[in-house]
């Protein structure tokens, strides 16, 4: 069955768009959530967020809270280190573990990846601070009148 833009009452737009942001609260992108069949096409939620107020500010805040879902996962991918090491047995019959250095290549990536788009969603909690240091000297001027 194809998907359409007008087959949502409001009541099921409502639904269908708090389901989406429930979503993306829990670390998916709204590519991910509108692959499923049962979730509108991406222009579709496109035109809601666009054409409502309210509806976008709430998309904005679903994304700004899929930043924090991202800054707590990033601890659990780097304190995972199940797959970080191949153990075996060699022909001696002794035990060995070796690191895996594709497993951890892969939770570097997923890591820098989660903090490059939590910066991005959320720059003021996660992106990079830039100061700056400035120092004026300022003089002061007297102007005076002639008539």
């Amino acid at each position: 069955m194809a998907r359409t833009k007008n087959a949502y009452s409001p009541e099921r737009k409502e639904e269908t768009f708090r389901a989406i942001c429930e979503r993306m609260v829990k670390g998916e992108s709204l590519n991910s959530i509108v692959s499923d069949k049962s979730m509108p096409n991406y222009s579709t939620v496109q035109d809601w967020i666009n054409g409502d107020e309210t509806l976008a500010a709430r998309y904005a805040r679903a994304r700004e809270d899929r930043a924090d879902f991202y800054a707590d996962e990033i601890a659990d991918i780097a304190d995972d280190a199940g797959g970080d090491a191949v153990l075996g047995i060699d022909k001696d019959g002794k035990h060995y573990a070796k690191m895996d250095g594709e497993a951890v290549q892969r939770a570097k990536l997923r890591i820098d990846t989660r903090k490059w788009v939590a910066s991005k969603m959320r720059p003021q909690q996660y992106g990079e601070r830039v100061t700056q240091d400035v120092n004026l000297k300022v003089s002061a001027i007297n102007i005076r009148f002639h008539k």
